[in-house]
C-alpha cells in the first residue's frame, strides 16, 4: 500500500477551494479575537466599574438609611 504524499488526496488538490477556506478561516480567527479585545478591554472593565458604583450607591443609601429618624420610623420606635 502507498503512502500518499501532501497534496495528493486532501484539500490541496483544489487550489481554490483550500485558499477559500484559509480566506474564511482567517476571517472567522479575526473576529474572534476583536471579540476577545472588546470584552476584556470594554466590557469587562464597564462591568467592574459598574459593580463598584452599585455597591457603593448601596453603601450610601444603607448609612444614610440607618444615621436618618426614617429608620426609626420604620421600625416604629
Amino acid at each position: 500500500m502507498k503512502i500518499k504524499g501532501k497534496g495528493q488526496n486532501g484539500i490541496e488538490q483544489y487550489p481554490i477551494l483550500s485558499s477559500a477556506i484559509e480566506v474564511s478561516f482567517r476571517r472567522q480567527w479575526e473576529r474572534l479575537l476583536g471579540g476577545t479585545f472588546v470584552s476584556l478591554f470594554f466590557l469587562l472593565p464597564m462591568f467592574i466599574f459598574g459593580q463598584a458604583f452599585i455597591l457603593f450607591s448601596v453603601g450610601h443609601l444603607y448609612k444614610w438609611f440607618v444615621t436618618t429618624d426614617f429608620y426609626n420610623w420604620i421600625i416604629g420606635g
